[in-house]
């Protein structure tokens, strides 16, 4: 008698040897499921990591608003003018921004509708999109 598949092939799964047709990659049903299930837990896995970065990102833009936003309300004056060791002692994070405007030569930093105009070497104004 004929066999019916007298294909040598090893699982993906398990990799043990088995009879299969040709095309076949798994020995049972089971192992094939659970070599995709595996594959997708994987893909989730990266996909939340590219997710928990972007949320990190957006975390520090927002918070560096929130920074901006509490030296405005400490202050009485249109233009306040702060120090690079004051906004990094409260906690902003220089690395992150949303845009770069150019006013008057100057170049602003903006994290959402707050931004940084640079003055000096360490020395910046804090300004707000109209």
């Amino acid at each position: 008698m004929k066999e019916t598949y007298p294909y040598k092939k090893t699982c993906l799964y398990c990799n043990e040897q088995y009879k299969g047709r040709l095309n076949s990659k798994f020995c049972t049903p089971s192992h094939k499921a659970l070599y995709h299930a595996d594959i997708n837990r994987q893909n989730e896995e990266v996909e939340n990591k590219k997710y928990d970065r972007y949320r990190m990102v957006v975390d520090l833009l927002i918070k560096n608003c929130e920074i901006l936003d509490s030296v405005l309300e400490k202050n009485t004056v249109p233009n306040v003018s702060v120090t690079r060791n004051e906004l990094l002692q409260l906690g902003f994070s220089f690395q992150y921004h949303t845009s770069i405007d150019g006013q008057e030569g100057y170049n602003v930093f903006m994290s959402f509708d707050k931004g940084l105009k640079i003055l000096g070497v360490d020395t910046y104004e804090i300004v707000t999109k109209q």
